[in-house]
């Protein structure tokens, strides 16, 4: 942590208060002094705090970022396997109808049963990809599910980290104050 006081904390009126008190002033300026240095080694600036918040929210946005990368990529990986094989259904729809055109006579029978077969075939073919496609979705649902978590558990650490820091500067601090009042 930075050592830049941002919290006002006025010494000479600290000073005045506890000789005011009945306090010797050398003591007094003793105990001033010793709360300044307290204070700058040891409480959380408004600069510090917001460190931290920037870092969540950072870790927050390359979540969100990672997670609409992923879905992105899924997009476009389905969109490619969607294009390709239109693609080869058209060719092949294309190849038949040439075949049929130069055949038509002397194949109806044989193109009704080709076209039951590439039909069965089709609807495999979709099974296969719709399978592949909702095993990809249940991957990609359960990478971010994890990401999730992890983003949690790591929010969770800091704030834990945070208020036990933010617990002892303040038994310190307490500490020093009962001393300062055994002394008086």
């Amino acid at each position: 942590m930075a050592q830049h006081p941002v919290l006002s904390f006025d010494t000479h009126a600290a000073v005045v208060s506890l000789v005011d008190s009945g306090m010797p002033e050398r003591q007094a300026e003793t105990v001033v002094r010793l709360q300044v240095r307290l204070i700058e080694q040891h409480f959380a600036t408004k600069a510090d705090v917001d460190t931290v918040n920037s870092t969540v929210e950072s870790v927050g946005q390359d979540v969100t970022d990672r997670i609409e990368s992923v879905r992105q990529e899924s997009t476009d990986k389905i969109e490619s396997v969607r294009q390709e094989l239109t693609d080869k259904i058209e060719s092949v729809r294309e190849e038949l109808t040439d075949k049929i055109e130069t055949v038509r006579e002397d194949l109806n029978g044989k193109i009704e049963t080709v076209r039951e077969d590439l039909n069965g075939k089709i609807e495999s073919l979709r099974q296969e990809v719709d399978g592949k496609i909702e095993s990809l979705r249940q991957e990609v649902n359960g990478k971010i599910e994890s990401l999730r978590q992890e983003v949690k558990a790591d929010l969770a650490s800091l704030k834990a980290e945070l208020i036990k820091w933010m617990i002892g500067t303040n038994l310190a601090f307490a500490t020093l104050l009962i001393a300062a009042i055994k002394v008086l």
